[in-house]
């Protein structure tokens, strides 16, 4: 991506616009605000290869996420299984350490995912998922694709979208969650926004900038929301999860730090919630 270059429409040149006392840039033909190059610590693909080390320690932290996260596996599986129903090919991408695929599976999804990180991908394959290092390496037609917190990390989020169109169904569904730029606690807090992380994300989307790069990439938006990642349930089993795995796996107990980000994100990460299909 050039600096002065637009990464979702190529429109050039892109213009400073300050978000609270950072420096960005904005688009004023499809209004997305972009990171100047020389604020990412993302430079390239290697940022996640080996992101972490999976100790004993960090296994049992990963396994009380993935516990925590639950009922959002089941709110999100709830919603998108009444509109594309297993048996299907589901395709994940940025699938982690599969957590979420392994969901997909049990309700009958054939499952595979797209990962960075060789640590991550290893986990993954533990379970028995196909992990993938580019799209280039998938096999198509594939019926569902997510990209939960992805698109905003990538340099080229229009070629892959685009990459994502040739390979799934005529029929098949598209399912995006990005930090929700254009919200209000955005607009509130700016810079000091939780989900304002410059250093991290390459694009920042609103509503009508993401409308615009679906339907430019030839997808149409069939569902969109914004919402706040964790509700009740998900709070209620992080409480929960955290307790169990303190007392008996011994993981750490968060410190402050980390309580007040997770009260902030709790109260104002705002999300756009997507489900799009390929236009005809």
């Amino acid at each position: 991506m050039e600096n002065n270059t637009c990464p979702a429409c190529g429109n050039r040149p892109l213009l400073d616009e300050k978000v609270g006392r950072t420096l960005m840039l904005r688009c004023r033909a499809c209004n997305i605000v972009v990171t100047p190059r020389s604020l990412l610590r993302v430079a390239d693909e290697r940022y996640y290869e080996d992101a972490y080390v999976m100790t004993p320690s960090s296994r049992a932290s990963a396994q009380q996420y993935r516990y925590s996260r639950y009922p959002e596996y089941v709110r999100l599986l709830s919603e998108l299984t009444a509109i594309y129903p297993p048996p299907a090919r589901w395709l994940d991408i940025g699938c982690g350490s599969g957590e979420f695929l392994e969901e997909c599976r049990h309700v009958g999804y054939e499952v595979e995912g797209i990962e960075l990180s060789n640590i991550s991908t290893n986990e993954a394959k533990r379970s028995g998922i196909a992990v993938h290092r580019d799209l280039k390496d998938v096999r198509g037609p594939i019926d569902v694709v997510s990209m939960w917190h992805v698109l905003e990390h990538l340099q080229e989020p229009r070629a892959t979208l685009q990459s994502v169109r040739s390979l799934i169904r005529p029929d098949g569904i598209l399912c995006i969650r990005v930090p929700d730029f254009s919200g209000k606690w955005s607009r509130i807090l700016t810079d000091h926004w939780v989900w304002f992380q410059p250093h991290h994300h390459t694009v920042h989307f609103g509503a009508d900038s993401l409308r615009r790069l679906l339907n430019d990439t030839g997808f149409s938006v069939i569902k969109m929301r914004t919402q706040l990642p964790n509700s009740i349930l998900v709070r209620r089993a992080y409480t929960l999860a955290a307790a169990v795995f303190n007392r008996y796996a011994k993981t750490e107990k968060e410190n402050a730090t980390a309580r007040v980000t997770r009260l902030l994100k709790d109260m104002t990460a705002e999300e756009l919630f997507v489900v799009a299909k390929p236009t005809p």
